[in-house]
């Protein structure tokens, strides 16, 4: 699963994109234990790369929300020292 903003301009709006992988993993009874072991680790692989990514996406959209945050709090700042 990946997840990536997406910025819509003709909406003139942000999304979140989440893309879903498809993930094959083929369980026969005639493979070795080395063979499905070796294919468990390319999903554990595949699954920590993705928890990684999610995790920096995850930084990402506190860090963009934090920054958000402050702008507002300093623009009703602002509004309340005009009145």
């Amino acid at each position: 699963m990946t997840v990536r903003p997406f910025h819509d301009a003709a909406a003139d709006a942000d999304f979140l994109l989440v893309m879903f992988d498809e993930v094959q993993e083929a369980m026969t009874e005639n493979k070795s234990t080395v063979e499905h072991q070796t294919g468990s680790d390319t999903v554990m692989q595949q699954l920590e790369q993705e928890l990684h990514s999610s995790k920096e996406q995850l930084q990402t959209t506190i860090e963009q929300y934090e920054t958000s945050t402050e702008k507002l709090k300093t623009s009703n700042e602002e509004l309340q020292a005009d009145q």
